[in-house]
């Protein structure tokens, strides 16, 4: 994920990009897929311990990043009252408030409940260890190879010895 949808600021090196070797290491992966149930009523406990005066969740709109991430959210209770979490502050919320693993996940509404489906585990920016992992066991790439393809624009160079 680009780093200023998770962090504070943009870091040029820090792009997202969907990464197509993680699958790779799905069978070593215990987050590769994940699913967390909530009720609405305890959703709205949750968004209002975040300052907010919520009746009870109606309904939740997500916006996603380009490489699938949420990086916006926003509730609205049952009178049409809206919380709102974008960027660092989503982030913060899925993973500490509701404690789901990623940023990476869609959202299916039961009625009185919902339904997070998603993949991984942490923030989604820069390097993926299990992505990096299969790209060398799987596919042979080589150190310089795998810090290229996670971050962009970086080159290695030999340090200097006193």
């Amino acid at each position: 994920e680009n780093s200023e949808n998770v962090f504070s600021s943009t870091v040029a090196y820090l792009r997202g990009k969907l990464d197509p070797f993680e699958q790779a290491a799905d069978s070593i992966n215990m987050r590769s897929s994940w699913t967390f149930n909530f009720s609405k009523n305890e959703l709205t406990t949750l968004v209002n311990r975040r300052g907010y005066s919520l009746g009870t969740i109606s309904s939740l709109e997500v916006t996603y990043s380009d490489t699938g991430n949420a990086i916006g959210l926003r509730f609205t209770d049952t009178s049409g009252r809206t919380a709102s979490f974008s960027k660092a502050a989503c982030y913060s919320f899925c993973t500490s408030g509701m404690g789901l693993h990623s940023i990476h996940f869609t959202v299916t509404d039961n009625g009185n409940s919902l339904t997070f489906r998603g993949g991984g585990w942490g923030h989604n920016v820069g390097m993926s260890q299990y992505g990096a992992y299969a790209m060398a066991s799987s596919y042979g790439y080589t150190y310089d190879q795998i810090i290229g393809f996670y971050y962009t624009g970086v080159s290695l160079s030999r340090g200097q010895t006193a």
